[in-house]
């Protein structure tokens, strides 16, 4: 048997190559719509070469296979084979080349012009396997377009290839339906499951049909319920959310969309499909599932990307009305539907053939992820309907409107809490080193809320808290001063009860506007601006350790005003040098400095803010910064010093006339 074989990509070629490896029997593969459909979408991205790997396992086939085929009378065969396609010039002397002197540069140009693979199955009629192929470039420069895709590792003959994609296959009708196709989809979709352990097709549907009433374990499987998606779901340890569009208006369903593919989720669309004739009504096929995977936000032309088993992978469906369509039947009424369209082999659309009335959606996500979107967006739009009230009772009394004409909008996504810190990390946010030094779940849903054309803040949303929680982990400011505006409008907004009858309780209202009220007012926060955030002692002597065991004291600890000016207070110190420090909790602690004992004597060990020393001069009083365990790595030292002053005249009233400081440069 030969290893490869390496011809020009065409259809003729690509159909001979696989006759080649099962046989003349086997069938022409490119009269499939699958195939015309992924021969189309391969000329687009430029195919020049197609490389045929004759014997190849698959794991999900042969999973299959082991399950089911092998007990069949006929010989299928365990094996399948693999097409790789190129958009550069390949052919058997390159190869040999590459594999008997292999060199960078080579594989270097191997995996520029990679364009994916398809798994050819030995099955006469539901061949097509795992396929993986390279997404269309526009995904990658246009912002109006997103796509889930993640990148899938292929060994070929030790020649390691990437692809970045989403796995795609038609069903097999007999151990899978067009619900299974999807789910499988799906779980390739989701960037934490690790694509070498997703089940098989035959697998997902035993998962499905098992422990279930009224169904049983059996083989060919004819169609999955929203029941059995959501069983075979749970197998996979997925937590999932199911939403009926069907009475929804297609904003509803985009925003579903948008903000589930923007957190890298991705969708099971449950529809009745009708097919179009120019002379005809559609015609009704019956019901169908397809995994969503992206979309294009274009207004007016808003579409979405999925994976259709009767299709291919990334088939592209327009968001249209369904009036746009002549003609009534069952279901069909002044709605939306998703417009299926298809390439010629010139690259031009056809005619719409098909279009998908949606029913449903399904949508997996992680475990602990237990938030629903909806709860997140309800509380978005309060945000907004409460700043669009305040500009409407500015305008009604007559007032300048001029600094609101900008509409505050928002859009919503899932992100792992470290994603998200790595992407603020060179960012311009106000309090960027309190969101990163925050302790937050691992799973938050971020709503963005922009200004205009500037994002201003972003709402963090605890996904692991309960409905009923305060779930508002975070407000993360890029632009401190019109988030004040709008948070001073939304502290006023009075008509929360109105709009929370609209949303049936469903929403963090009351923990945003807590947060809204709380963030930046609390007396850490106030002690870390004045004094410094707490820094723990740099390092500490054994003396220092052994005095704080034996509890020895030399520390004068104030918290409020003092009736002794320091004069009487430290009469005795005036020829030598105290240090003092602000504490934790903002106290002013002094003590005298032994051999051996400095700052951290007087703290107790413990974390303190800026510290230094307090000397009699020149009659009078001085303290500086200088404290090399507290002190020496705060940028503004002497700015923290100057409010430290303010301390000790508070202090000490009787002498605020007679104590200064000295800034301490460190040399």
């Amino acid at each position: 048997m030969f290893p490869y074989l390496v011809c020009q990509f065409a259809k003729s070629t690509v159909s001979n190559l696989v006759k080649e490896c099962f046989g003349s029997d086997f069938p022409n593969i490119i009269n499939k719509r699958q195939i015309n459909y992924i021969y189309n979408y391969l000329s687009d991205l430029g195919a020049e070469s197609v490389l045929l790997e004759s014997s190849y396992v698959d794991k999900d086939y042969l999973e299959d296979y082991s399950n089911y085929y092998v007990k069949c009378f006929n010989e299928y065969g365990s094996r399948s084979a693999r097409l790789h396609f190129f958009s550069k010039h390949i052919d058997h002397t390159v190869m040999d080349n590459v594999l008997a002197n292999a060199c960078q540069k080579d594989l270097d140009d191997i995996q520029e012009s990679y364009l994916g693979f398809i798994v050819v199955k030995p099955l006469p009629k539901t061949f097509i396997g795992k396929t993986c192929l390279r997404t269309y470039p526009a995904f990658a420069i246009d912002e109006c377009r997103n796509l889930i895709s993640r990148d899938y590792v292929v060994n070929l003959f030790g020649i390691e290839l990437k692809v970045n994609s989403i796995a795609f296959q038609e069903q097999d009708k007999v151990l899978s339906a067009c619900a299974t196709t999807a789910i499988w989809s799906s779980l390739h979709a989701i960037e934490w499951k690790d694509t070498k352990n997703i089940s098989s097709c035959g697998k997902i549907t035993s998962s499905a049909i098992n422990h279930i009433s009224d169904s049983s374990n059996r083989f060919p499987n004819n169609g999955l319920t929203n029941k059995q998606i959501l069983r075979a779901l749970d197998v996979e340890g997925l937590k999932h959310q199911r939403f009926d569009v069907g009475s929804k208006d297609k904003i509803f369903f985009f925003n579903k969309v948008k903000s589930h593919i923007d957190s890298g989720l991705p969708l099971i669309l449950g529809a009745k499909i009708y097919e179009l004739s120019s002379h005809e009504k559609p015609r009704y096929l019956g019901g169908h599932a397809v995994t969503v995977l992206g979309y294009k936000d274009l207004e007016g032309h808003e579409s979405v990307y999925i994976h259709d088993d009767r299709i291919g992978p990334f088939a592209r469906a327009a968001i249209e009305p369904l009036s746009k369509y002549e003609g009534e039947s069952e279901g069909f009424n002044d709605r939306w539907c998703l417009t299926l369209q298809e390439k010629d082999e010139y690259s031009n659309w056809k005619k719409p053939h098909q279009i998908l009335v949606p029913e449903s959606i399904i949508i997996p996500s992680h475990r602990k992820n237990r938030i629903p979107e909806s709860y997140v967006r309800n509380t978005c739009d309060y945000i907004v309907a409460g700043y669009d009230s305040f500009v409407k009772s500015l305008e009604s009394a007559g007032k300048d409107v001029s600094l609101h004409k900008d509409k505050v909008r928002y859009k919503i996504k899932l992100q792992q809490v470290g994603r998200y810190k790595k992407e603020i990390l060179f960012s311009s946010l106000v309090n960027k080193s309190e969101v990163l030094l925050s302790s937050l779940a691992r799973f938050q849903w971020v709503a963005s809320f922009l200004f205009g054309a500037d994002k201003v803040f972003d709402v963090l949303f605890d996904a692991t808290d309960i409905p009923q929680g305060n779930a508002v982990s975070i407000i993360a400011k890029y632009d401190k001063g019109k988030f004040d505006l709008i948070a001073a409008r939304l502290a006023k907004f009075n008509d929360v009860e109105k709009i929370s009858n609209r949303f049936h309780g469903e929403h963090f209202w009351d923990s945003f506007l807590s947060s809204i009220k709380l963030a930046g007012n609390s007396y850490q926060s106030y002690l870390d601006e004045k004094y410094g955030a707490l820094r723990a002692p740099k390092y500490l002597t054994e003396k220092e350790v052994q005095s704080f065991i034996d509890g020895e004291s030399r520390l004068d600890t104030f918290y409020g005003e003092c009736e002794s000016s320091l004069d009487e207070k430290f009469a005795l110190h005036k020829d030598k040098k105290l240090i003092w420090a602000i504490s934790h909790e903002g106290a002013l602690l002094i003590g005298a400095e032994k051999d051996g004992l400095g700052h951290p004597s007087i703290t107790g060990l413990k974390p303190a803010r800026i510290a230094g020393e307090l000397f009699y001069e020149n009659y009078c009083w001085a303290i500086n910064s200088k404290s090399g365990r507290y002190s020496g790595d705060y940028k503004d030292s002497n700015e923290l010093l100057k409010n430290a002053l303010l301390k000790f005249k508070e202090v000490f009233y009787l002498s605020r006339d007679q104590i200064e400081h000295r800034p301490f440069y460190p040399e």
